[in-house]
């Protein structure tokens, strides 16, 4: 049965029922003839859930579902199935009006459910150990560089600790932006380090 059609069979039967059933029956036909043509089925695969369908309503439907039925209209019966249960979910505490309103409400924007990652803080235990270890190992290049590979793995030094590190080692307060700058910073200090170390060794060879 077709949306219109239903409408049809409403307001009929509208003439049959009381005057408040009657209100409530051609309120109904004309929802359900408003809009698209389609089945009984799709219309209410569209509508919101209202839970609390206006009883005089649903007693309508009722009788004219039976009466479908007693009179051998078993497709027409049938086609009404859907509508019939979706009006038998919830409390009868609904006006025709709201509850017309309610099914016809926009769907609810569905709730997001990625999760916020915490912003990342340092770590000040271990940028100490880092740059104790930094400075420890400053003139063996090969120790102090096993320190800067750790150093770059942003999976083990998040970058609030690699530059609370950087500040820890090299004595400043700069604010890193990004982790390379405060690499290189920590490169730089190994490198000018080694060179005056070795400068101080010549110097002593000659005696000077």
């Amino acid at each position: 049965m077709k949306t219109n059609e239903f409408a049809g069979a409403l307001k009929a039967f509208s003439e049959l029922a009381t005057a408040p059933q009657a209100a409530e029956l051609r309120a109904a036909a004309s929802f359900f003839e408003a809009g698209k043509v389609e089945t009984l089925a799709a219309r209410v695969k569209k509508l919101q859930p209202a839970y609390g369908a206006p009883a005089l309503l649903k007693d309508a439907l009722q009788a004219i579902l039976s009466g479908f039925k007693f009179s051998g209209a078993t497709k027409q019966a049938t086609a009404m199935t859907p509508v019939i249960q979706f009006l038998s979910v919830g409390a009868d505490l609904l006006t025709i009006d709201e509850f017309i309103s309610r099914i016809t409400a926009p769907p609810p924007l569905p709730v997001s459910r990625k999760k916020t990652k915490p912003p990342e803080v340092a770590d000040q235990v271990l940028a100490e150990a880092l740059a104790d270890d930094l400075k420890q190992s400053i003139l063996d290049k090969l120790e102090f560089g096993e320190v800067v590979k750790r150093l770059k793995i942003a999976k083990q030094v998040n970058t609030p600790t690699l530059a609370l590190t950087a500040r820890l080692f090299l004595g400043n307060e700069k604010q890193y932006d990004g982790r390379k700058d405060a690499i290189d910073d920590i490169l730089k200090r190994q490198r000018a380090d080694a060179r005056e170390h070795a400068r101080g060794q010549a110097l002593k060879r000659i005696g000077v």
